[in-house]
């Protein structure tokens, strides 16, 4: 069997379990450390991307899911994404790309919030 064959193969075998978990399940904790279901299944997904042989057409594929995602969603939704999780352990790590969130320099500047919530200020 071929790598490509293997690869088809474990792909489908991912599917056919992911597509058991139900809503419950994506909080429950995995194997790895500090990741529960939901963090390790938007870091596969993530990771599935960095494969892509069209980026422009994949990034549309995925911004159009993420606006009916958004448009289907109660408004008082929390979302939290992948890489940008403000309680993660991740934020602490060497070299993550985000720190603990900080408090906002100025509160009603939404660039201000934005940047204290990816543990960045102000300069």
């Amino acid at each position: 069997m071929s790598t490509t064959q293997l690869h088809r193969r474990a792909s489908d075998d991912a599917t056919a379990v992911i597509a058991r978990i139900g809503a419950g399940d994506r909080g429950r904790d995995t194997p790895c450390a500090g990741w529960d279901l939901d963090a390790l299944l938007a870091h596969l997904i993530g990771q599935n991307h960095g494969f892509a042989d069209d980026p422009a057409a994949d990034w549309q594929a995925s911004a159009d899911r993420l606006v009916t995602s958004f448009a289907r969603a109660p408004a008082e939704t929390t979302v939290l994404l992948a890489e940008i999780r403000p309680d993660g352990p991740g934020r602490s790590a060497p070299g993550a790309s985000f720190a603990p969130v900080v408090p906002a320099a100025d509160p009603g500047d939404a660039w201000s919030r934005t940047l204290a919530l990816l543990g960045r200020e102000l300069r």
